[in-house]
C-alpha cells in the first residue's frame, strides 16, 4: 500500500517538494476562507452558504472518521517515508481532508453553478492534490481514494438538505450538523473539531440575525465588490491574528456572515443589487 509513497521518495528533489506543497497549500484553511468568503460576499450569498455548508459538514465528517479508524501517517508506518508537510500531515491519515475537501469543493461548484468548466479545471485540481499527499509522505493511495470518494459522495447529500433550508429559508435546522461537531469534540476531544464546530456556529447564529435584520446584497459594481472583499478579509485578518482559542473560530465564522454584511451595508448604500 505504501510503494507509491517509496516511489516517489526515491524521485524527490527540492523542485518537486516546493511544487507539491504549493499544491497542497491551495485546500488549506486561508486559500478556502479566500474562495469562500468572495463567493459569499461578492457573487452570490445563497451559493456562497451552500457550498460553505457543504465544506463545513464535510470537514466535520472527516475529522470523526479519522478518529474512529485511527490510522497512522505513512512515515510512522514506514521510516523511510519522509513527512514533508510538517504544519498539516499530523494526526491520524485515513481518509485524507484535503482530497476530500477538493473533491467537495470541486463538485460543489459544479453543483451551485451548473458550469462543466468546474468538472474539467476541478478534476485535474483534484488529482494534482491528491498526488501532492502522497508524495509529501502524509497519505497513503487509500487516503486519497476514499477522501476523493466522500467528498462526492457528501456533495449530494447535504446538498438536498442546505437547498431545503435555502428554498424555506429555515436556516435554524443547520443547528442539526452541531452534532457532528460535538461528537469529534466530547467522544475523542479532537481540537480541528472544535476549531470547525465554533467556525459553523459563528456563521449559522450570524447568518439568521443577518438575513432578518439587516438583508445584505451583492453590490451591484466591481470597485465595491473589491472593496467589500478587501474590507472583509482584513477583518478575518485581525481577528485570527490577535484573538486565540475557540472565540478566534467563532468571531471569524460570526464576522463572515454577519459582521462584515453590515459594515457593507451601511457602506454600500443603494449601490446593492
Amino acid at each position: 500500500m505504501l510503494g507509491i509513497n517509496l516511489f516517489f521518495q526515491d524521485i524527490a528533489n527540492p523542485l518537486l517538494d516546493k511544487f507539491f506543497l504549493y499544491v497542497s497549500y491551495l485546500i488549506t484553511d486561508i486559500p478556502l476562507v479566500l474562495v469562500l468568503c468572495f463567493i459569499y460576499w461578492c457573487v452570490d450569498k445563497e451559493k456562497g452558504l451552500k457550498i460553505g455548508f457543504i465544506l463545513l459538514n464535510s470537514m466535520m465528517i472527516n475529522f470523526i472518521v479519522k478518529d474512529i479508524f485511527k490510522v497512522d501517517r505513512p512515515y510512522v508506518k514506514d521510516s523511510r517515508i519522509i513527512n514533508k508537510d510538517i504544519k498539516y500531515g499530523y494526526g491520524y491519515s485515513f481518509p485524507s481532508n484535503h482530497s476530500q475537501l477538493a473533491s467537495g469543493l470541486v463538485f460543489s461548484l459544479y453543483k451551485v453553478f451548473g458550469n462543466i468548466k468546474y468538472l474539467i479545471t476541478g478534476f485535474f485540481t483534484v488529482l494534482l492534490v491528491a498526488i501532492s499527499r502522497i508524495y509529501l509522505g502524509v497519505h497513503s493511495i487509500l487516503d486519497v481514494t476514499v477522501g476523493f470518494l466522500l467528498g462526492l459522495v457528501l456533495v449530494p447529500l447535504f446538498g438536498v438538505f442546505i437547498d431545503y433550508v435555502c428554498k424555506s429559508k429555515k436556516y435554524y435546522l443547520g443547528y442539526i450538523f452541531i452534532i457532528l461537531g460535538l461528537m469529534g469534540i466530547i467522544a475523542f476531544g479532537d481540537e480541528d473539531s472544535l476549531k470547525i464546530t465554533m467556525v459553523y456556529l459563528g456563521f449559522l447564529t450570524g447568518l439568521i440575525v443577518e438575513n432578518k435584520l439587516i438583508g445584505y446584497k451583492i453590490p451591484g459594481t466591481g470597485f465595491r465588490k473589491t472593496a467589500n472583499f478587501l474590507m472583509g478579509v482584513l477583518g478575518v485578518a485581525v481577528i485570527y491574528i490577535f484573538l486565540s482559542g475557540w472565540i478566534k473560530y467563532l468571531l471569524i465564522g460570526f464576522w463572515v456572515s454577519l459582521g462584515a454584511p453590515f459594515i457593507f451595508k451601511v457602506l454600500n448604500g443603494k449601490d446593492e443589487v
